[in-house]
């Protein structure tokens, strides 16, 4: 760290030092900080006149900087953090730990006025987007359920009233290529339009695939996007505008949900692994040879034990969109000190993910197991549960085929309508009023398929006989298919009772309704707690239906009554042997804010405010969980407190600092429940609510212009986000409460860990860090222009630093992603009559290895030892951020 800090240092030194000694005759005005208009408050004002804690990027400063993606913002944004590998957000330790549709987003993503519940918006280029603006805390009283950790507003370019069109080309490393463009101007008077254009493609992964014929991984993408908009003047008093966009994707192990991480696991699972089953290996190696009398495997090595961005996979993730149509649509009309305003559209959106569920390229291997004889008593069986290991040749071999596939999918179709009354003019009085309607219909399958393990064809019942076909050989099928509605009305006042006080006061009332149904089936097979008897599995050989003990009947079995949330109890059909329940419930929420400015003079605002941020309850269904017992979850709801200033010190001083308290209740955290002794070996998740959360910090936001031609940029967040209360939780990673920091609450659990032998047992959570929450992050940039006849040059030299991570409520080794750095440097050339923009890049050029998030692990339950399973140890798996990239950018405006 030192010697790193140390290279930056002499680079940032030399850096300024030759922009001092540049031509500065030639500069005709002196740097000064612009001022940003945003619209956080749903009508533009000075960013530094806005009581709220905000990041915003413009297309000009997007550019200079090099932020391309949501990654690139949350380096230079304090409290936030992205996951590259789940499109999940994180802000002051306030986010999403799941991808389940039935629990909402926590901080709100707001593309032109329209709900989104991806980021894919905030990854737009510079050429597309005006601005960004990122809004830190609770934003419930204008942005709704779902930004009770904050939002994230994006803003388009708009048509323009004389003619302007812009191509763009980058060529990097790794043979990536963009081609985009845009053309705006008029049509008519009153009447303009846009059309954006981009292709993106790599065809060099990140990661290099060892495996024979293994196809290399990490953002090998082949994207493109279309957008075409109109925007109309309908007399004085009216104005209107529209957008029609879509995205395609044919990625081949690029995009979300790609490869973007490892897992270093010196772990041979080959014999047994109860998380998945016996059919995975969890080895990255192929051409394996297993001997089950010597327990060991011939020639199996994992390539990311010693190089990160090694992986041996025979099926790597592919990922696509298709039919992906996003709608916009704005209508104002003027009237005499205030304005109405409609905001409308909708998404049409079809995700699909293909991956590598067995985490291997082995295709096959035996292990002597002889097929059951009923007739005989279990204790003579030679290969039966109770006496697996014998001597070798004793019993037949069966054929393991490990290869299995994770097939996801997301399907969903939304629309929202919003209808606000805005007050225009200079009054002390200034107010906003509001409704809202939500609409979310969607299909989120997920499956994980068996493909050359012909037994999963025609599994037999838990129960005995048959079990219904399975001609697609699915190990797990669950398939969710809800409706969400949302309704809302809320205001805000802004009353300016003195020359240099204002008060503000919001309120929203919020509704929300989900229902909907879900399906599921589970197939086991050759694993110790595919049933309750071994007479019925005797070698494991049958692929068992274990549907009905997986899977949650939703009645309370002591009163005979439905529980919360189920609308209708699981039955199943026999035709398909799919498990089928539906589930319906209601939540309402009234939040707000409360706030004072102070304001004595232009360049100064000092505000204090309390928020009430809410988030709609949920289900757990599908994806990760069959149909759980009790799918019900709680709304959230998060108490803010808020100090702040922004201060201008003259034209080249700018800080915007903030400290903030939250108190967190209720916070929706998936947690795993292990399997028990005797039961099935297939884990359930089901969402906890955390009795209590804090998270509290400071952020400072620093702009400096101290000579001619030269900013520097800074931002530091300090968040110290954890839990208050909570006790009784498992560990799914170490269900024996065994590990160090662990700390046992209360008597151990009636239930045995099978691979162990002692009770599972709870935990006290009070202090364990939130996920994905790093307590400090730091961002520096440096910006000079030189300038010379030809035009202008502008280096930018970054440097971000960020705090060690944990990717669960478990803050133990194994979910720790260590602190990391990255360094930065980017040439912008203009010409003289900004026609065109020749920029050369380098991202992360000392090659670090950066975390997008915090990791996660999985214990290894290993083979079967002398007849008894063990506990080989916990594997843990990092997603990396992109290795050293560098590249050119062309930019040519017509």
């Amino acid at each position: 760290m030192l010697k790193k800090f140390a290279l930056l240092s002499s680079s940032a030194a030399i850096f300024i030092l030759a922009s001092s000694g540049a031509a500065h005759a030639q500069s005709d005005s002196s740097t000064t900080i612009e001022e940003l208009v945003v619209t956080a408050e749903k009508r533009e004002q000075s960013l530094q006149d806005v009581p709220v804690a905000i990041s915003a990027y413009s297309s000009e400063t997007r550019d200079l900087l090099g932020i391309n993606s949501v990654q690139d913002i949350t380096n230079f944004t304090p409290g936030l953090a992205y996951d590259n590998g789940t499109d999940r957000i994180t802000l002051r330790g306030v986010g999403r730990s799941t991808n389940v549709h039935a629990a909402d987003g926590a901080v709100a993503i707001y593309s032109d006025g329209i709900y989104t519940s991806s980021s894919f918006e905030a990854s737009k280029q510079p050429l597309f987007i005006d601005r960004v603006e990122v809004l830190r805390g609770p934003q419930g009283t204008l942005y709704g359920r779902n930004s009770i950790g904050g939002a994230i507003n994006v803003l388009s370019k708009r048509p323009t009233h004389d003619f302007t069109a812009e191509v763009r080309a980058t060529y990097g490393n790794y043979n990536y290529g963009v081609l985009a463009g845009t053309i705006s101007g008029p049509i008519t008077e009153g009447l303009r339009y846009r059309v954006n254009a981009q292709w993106e493609k790599q065809t060099d992964g990140w990661y290099q695939n060892t495996a024979v014929g293994g196809r290399d991984g990490g953002n090998i993408i082949d994207q493109t996007y279309f957008e075409a908009q109109l925007a109309a003047d309908f007399g004085d008093h009216a104005e209107g505008w529209i957008k029609l966009s879509n995205f395609a994707w044919n990625n081949q192990n690029g995009g979300l949900g790609a490869t973007a991480g490892y897992t270093p696991s010196p772990y041979d699972t080959t014999q047994e692994n109860s998380t998945n089953f016996y059919l995975n290996p969890g080895f990255a190696c192929s051409g394996v040879v297993f001997n089950v009398v010597n327990a060991s495997t011939t020639g199996c090595v994992n390539p990311s034990i010693k190089d990160p961005r090694k992986y041996a996979l025979d099926t790597p993730p592919t990922t696509s969109l298709d039919e992906t149509w996003v709608l916009a649509a704005e209508y104002t009309y003027h009237f005499d000190k205030m304005d109405l305003k409609y905001i409308g559209g909708g998404t049409r959106y079809h995700y699909t993910l293909t991956d590598d569920n067995d985490g291997t390229a082995i295709s096959a291997y035996t292990v002597p197991i002889a097929p059951f004889n009923p007739a005989a008593p279990i204790s003579s069986q030679p290969c039966s549960a109770t006496n697996l290991f014998v001597a070798p040749g004793a019993c037949a071999p069966l054929t393991i085929f490990p290869k299995a596939l994770t097939s996801y999918e997301e399907d969903e179709r939304w629309y929202s309508h919003e209808l606000n009354l805005t007050s225009t003019g200079d009054a002390p009085l200034q107010w906003l009023a509001g409704v809202y309607y939500y609409h979310e219909n969607y299909k989120q399958p997920a499956s994980v398929q068996l493909i050359n393990q012909a037994q999963f064809a025609n599994p037999i019942s838990v129960f005995g006989g048959n079990a219904a076909a399975n001609p697609n050989r699915l190990w797990y099928d669950t398939r969710p298919h809800f409706q969400i509605e949302s309704y809302a009305a809320f205001g805000q006042i802004d009353w300016q009772f003195t020359e240099t006080l204002k008060f503000t006061a919001g309120l929203r009332y919020s509704h929300d309704h989900k229902f909907g149904e879900e399906e599921a089936r589970l197939i086991c097979f050759a694993l110790i707690g595919c049933g309750t008897s071994p007479a019925l599995l005797g070698s494991f050989t049958p692929a068992v239906d274990i549907t009905p003990l997986a899977v949650g009947s939703g009645v309370d079995p002591l009163t005979g009554k439905l529980l919360p949330g189920v609308s209708k109890a699981t039955v199943i059909d026999p035709a398909s042997g799919l498990a089928k329940r539906e589930l319906d419930a209601s939540w309402q929420a009234t939040t707000g804010t409360l706030g004072l400015d102070w304001q004595p003079d232009h360049d100064t605002l000092v505000y204090a405010k309390y928020s009430r941020g809410y988030k709609a309850g949920g289900f757990n269904s599908g994806i990760v969980a069959p149909i759980v017992e009790s799918p019900l979850t709680d709304a959230e709801h998060n108490n803010a407190y808020e100090i702040g200033l922004k201060k201008n010190f003259g034209r080249t001083f700018q800080a915007n600092l903030s400290a903030f308290y939250y108190d967190y209740s209720n916070l929706q955290i998936p947690v795993v429940v292990v399997p028990v002794g005797g039961g099935t070996a297939f884990t359930q998740t089901v969402f906890y609510n955390v009795p209590k959360s804090i998270s509290q910090g400071f952020e400072a936001e620093l702009t400096w212009a101290p000579l001619d031609d030269l900013k520097l940029l800074a931002s530091y967040g300090y968040n110290d986000a954890y839990i208050d209360q909570a006790t009784g939780v498992i560990d799914a990673s170490d269900p024996t409460a065994s590990a160090p920091g662990a700390r046992k609450s209360g008597p151990p659990s009636a239930s045995i860990d099978t691979y162990t032998g002692l009770p599972q047992q709870g935990q006290n959570l009070s202090g364990n860090a939130l996920p994905n929450a790093p307590k400090n992050k730091i961002a520096l940039d440096a910006l000079y222009t030189w300038h010379f006849e030809p035009g202008t040059v502008t280096g930018s030299l970054s440097y971000v630093w960020r705090d060690k991570q944990y990717g669960n409520i478990f803050p133990r080794s194994y979910n720790q992603a260590p602190s990391w750095s990255q360094v930065d440097l980017r040439f912008t050339f203009k010409d003289a009559k900004d026609r065109y923009t020749i920029i050369a890049y380098g991202k992360n050029l000392l090659d670090d290895l950066g975390y997008y998030g915090g990791a996660t692990s999985s214990r290894i339950n290993g083979r079967l030892i002398t007849g008894q399973p063990v506990v080989q140890g916990i594997a843990t798996t990092y997603g990396l951020t992109p290795p050293r990239t560098y590249g050119v950018e062309f930019q040519y405006r017509f």
